[in-house]
């Protein structure tokens, strides 16, 4: 297991491998919230978790552009999730806990942004596209 996490960091960006180690950071705390903490549900946690599994992947070097798409939209939809349960108050997370996520999410969803609009291969998809 720790094969395939190794072999996914981003060796060429440090912004991103630090944005992965942030994301198995976060995908730790809300697995390990997930399972010892009654009041967590899987509707907040476990989507939590998945997000940050997506993004750890959709961050690494080797990634498509449908795997980079892919997190982007996933942090986006956390984001969503985050709001919906902040301002309907069923949130079962700490205010700093949101905002923190709310920070952690934003930044995955930007870097996918730039790292699949830097790539050559997104390049070459849009002209075989048009």
């Amino acid at each position: 297991m720790f094969r395939l996490f190794k072999a996914s960091l981003n060796t060429k960006s440090i912004p991103h491998a630090a944005l992965q180690v942030v994301n198995l950071a976060a995908f730790g705390a809300a697995t390990y919230a997930l399972l010892t903490d009654p009041n967590a549900t899987i509707a907040e946690f476990g989507l939590d978790a998945a997000v940050h599994l997506i993004s750890y992947f959709g961050l690494s070097d080797p990634a498509s552009l449908a795997c980079e798409v892919s997190a982007s939209s996933a942090n986006l939809i956390r984001l969503g999730a985050i709001y919906a349960g902040v301002t309907s108050g069923s949130t079962s997370a700490p205010d700093v806990a949101n905002m923190i996520d709310t920070l952690v999410h934003g930044g995955n969803a930007i870097a996918s942004f730039i790292k699949a609009d830097s790539e050559p291969q997104a390049v070459e998809v849009a002209k075989k596209m048009s």
